[in-house]
């Protein structure tokens, strides 16, 4: 048989911190429930855009 097996860890940014959780206004909530309802899959451009809208990164966009 192969021989041990080993877990890859992820490495964090600095000094491992996560970035905090977003919390979505009940507006923007709102508008990505929307957006995930009339299209389940987002293009570079539609994400672009509803960052921009809503005033959010598109790191944060994700429906």
């Amino acid at each position: 048989s192969a021989g041990p097996r080993t877990r890859r860890i992820k490495k964090r940014g600095k000094k491992g911190e996560k970035r905090p959780r977003t919390a979505f206004t009940s507006d923007q909530l709102a508008r990505l429930k929307k957006e995930f309802q009339e299209n389940r899959y987002l293009t570079e451009k539609r994400r672009q855009d509803l960052a921009r809208d809503l005033g959010l990164n598109e790191s944060q966009i994700k429906i």
